[in-house]
């Protein structure tokens, strides 16, 4: 409820708390309680520390869209992070990610 109260329209799970996520996992207690919460509440999920496409997997299936990480590329000055959304959204296959990197921006 403070959640709400606050005015806050999204939930970022922290790096520490992803990178125990892997490959091989099954549960995430945690980044699931975090995921049920925030869809319960009607806001947005943000993860960060994205760094194996198992983690990206893992979030995928649970509904999460906006990630940030080094999968994808390290921190960049803007002009840097906007070139790189574009040249995603030009490759056919790539546009997907650079959405989801835009709403995690």
């Amino acid at each position: 409820a403070n959640l709400q109260q606050f005015g806050m329209d999204a939930i970022k799970i922290d790096k520490m708390i992803m990178d125990k996520v892997t490959a091989e996992t099954q549960s995430a207690p945690i980044v699931d309680s975090m995921i049920k919460m925030a869809n319960e509440l009607g806001m947005e999920v943000i993860a960060e520390g994205i760094e194996t496409a198992g983690q990206m997997e893992y979030l995928r299936v649970r509904g999460v869209k906006a990630v940030q990480g080094y999968l994808f590329a390290p921190p960049l000055p803007k002009k840097a992070y906007l070139e790189l959304c574009h040249r995603l959204r030009a490759e056919p296959n790539e546009g997907e990610l650079a959405d989801s990197a835009i709403e995690a921006a």
